[in-house]
């Protein structure tokens, strides 16, 4: 009798039906699982894609730098950058540049100078400028043996 009942329950229309719905939707949760993973995937092959590119750009852009930093052009123009900021870069290190004192001296660096030929020049005014400072102006004396910032007071002292 409890084999009868089974089979009958078993074998019901709404029971098999169930059994099918549930094998539907085990497959459906299935296909949704695969779906989700897919898609993480995709995610992440594009976000290496994006990374890669960004890579083989800076690549690119450091080769076409590097290309450029050894034409004769960039060096002109590093050489020329280099000049107009040799005058701050001496004073940082404590060398004292005064354009008017090297203009005054009657010498001006000529503008086809290379750095090390600049700096040079502009340190060698430097050490002029500090040796004519240095050394004492000759002083006129007097028939009195003063010079000739000395004064003498009123009542003759």
């Amino acid at each position: 009798m409890a084999l009868g009942a089974l089979l009958t329950h078993e074998l019901a229309p709404a029971q098999l039906r169930a059994r099918r719905e549930s094998n539907e939707r085990d497959d459906l949760e299935e296909t949704r699982f695969n779906a989700h993973i897919a898609a993480m995937r995709a995610e992440l092959e594009a976000a290496k894609t994006v990374a890669n590119m960004q890579l083989n750009a800076r690549q690119s852009a450091a080769q076409q730098i590097g290309a450029w930093y050894g034409s004769d052009a960039a060096q002109k123009a590093i050489t020329a950058t280099a000049l107009q900021n040799a005058p701050g870069l001496l004073r940082s290190i404590g060398v004292d540049v005064d354009s008017a004192a090297s203009s005054s001296s009657g010498m001006t660096p000529p503008d086809d100078m290379d750095l090390e030929d600049l700096v040079a020049f502009l340190v060698d005014e430097r050490l002029r400028a500090e040796k004519s400072a240095a050394r004492p102006s000759p002083v006129a004396i007097s028939e009195n043996g003063h010079g000739p910032n000395f004064t003498t007071r009123p009542d003759g002292r």
